[in-house]
């Protein structure tokens, strides 16, 4: 999957000045760069977000210049759930890092044609490994799971060059009756 374009622009302004604004503050930060307060478009952002997901490698395009970068941390208001600052790290393809990662889930309908449900202990794993090798999400199929069985970090499939932060006998799911 290509990566989305988001373009950010540096700003002398405080955060709180763009409240209003078409603007969502932000900073992009890393190992080769210098910290820069920056503004993104919400427009843009919330697209991206809507579509990529918190966790998205995006090209970041800063002063004309294009660089890797994973979306980090994206802060909300703890009253109502708005985005209210988003956070960069530029990174290179090559680079090791840790990062959590989400987990989908597939084939809930033939459990649910079998009378049993997915209970969900976990949403995520931290793995470590290249930026370039760390999935967007973990995909597990349910369709040929049986009442009691565990879905753990262990049977999940990391792929070269990731090694699981997350215990790998940690429950993430268990198949359960209706």
């Amino acid at each position: 999957m290509e990566n989305v374009l988001v373009k950010v622009f540096e700003r002398e302004e405080k955060a709180c000045r763009l409240k209003n604004s078409e603007f969502l503050p932000g900073v992009v930060y890393g190992r080769e760069i210098q910290s820069k307060k920056v503004k993104v478009n919400k427009k843009e952002i919330f697209a991206c977000l809507l579509e990529n997901g918190e966790r998205a490698l995006v090209n970041l395009l800063i002063d004309g210049v294009e660089s890797l970068a994973l979306i980090r941390s994206v802060g909300r208001n703890p009253g109502d759930g708005t985005i209210i600052h988003i956070d960069f790290q530029v990174v290179d393809e090559e680079d090791v890092i840790t990062r959590k990662v989400p987990i989908s889930y597939v084939g809930k309908k033939m459990l649910k044609s079998k009378g049993l449900y997915l209970q969900k202990c976990h949403t995520t794993v931290e793995v470590e490994g290249m930026v370039k090798r760390i999935p967007e999400r973990f995909i597990v199929d349910l369709s040929s799971r049986n009442l009691g069985e565990n879905i753990t970090v262990k049977s999940l499939n990391l792929g070269e060059g990731l090694k699981a932060i997350t215990a790998i006998d940690k429950a993430l799911a268990v198949v359960s009756r209706l």
